[in-house]
């Protein structure tokens, strides 16, 4: 049997979750002490509006550009994500730990659909090859 979710709280989430990344985002960039034109030129965007509606929550932050900025940020990626992330963290919460006492690992699940002629399937394949490198790296 299919679960069904509450839209309205799923919306909600989906919400509260984009306003949190795009408040990281902001205080990565000014904890470094860049400009919103220095993003944009980072992660190749034309215009400094086209980071800018990131921070503002204007648009969703794509996975491709989770990853640009966590590579111009030189931050796992996990912390674009995960504001409260902190890999040096040693010491896990009772509820982090499974049943059996070990800590639990954190994941990720990500979906993709390569489209695109053989130029952009390429393209595509190359960033997850990528994505994957960053993930392997960063212990997520």
């Amino acid at each position: 049997m299919a679960r069904k979710f509450n839209k309205e709280m799923v919306k909600k989430e989906t919400d509260r979750f984009n306003r949190e990344v795009s408040l990281n985002l902001k205080q990565l960039r000014e904890e470094r002490n860049f400009t919103q034109e220095y993003m944009a030129e980072c992660i190749g965007k034309d215009y400094s509006s086209g980071y800018a509606t990131l921070e503002q929550g204007k648009k969703k932050l794509s996975f491709e550009d989770a990853v640009k900025i966590s590579e111009c940020l030189n931050v796992p990626l996990m912390r674009i994500l995960n504001p409260s992330f902190d890999p040096s963290k040693e010491n896990v919460s009772e509820e982090e730990r499974p049943l059996y006492g070990k800590p639990k690992k954190s994941s990720m699940q990500i979906s993709v659909t390569l489209t695109g002629d053989f130029g952009d399937l390429q393209k595509q394949i190359r960033l997850l090859e990528k994505v994957n490198d960053i993930l392997a790296n960063d212990s997520v």
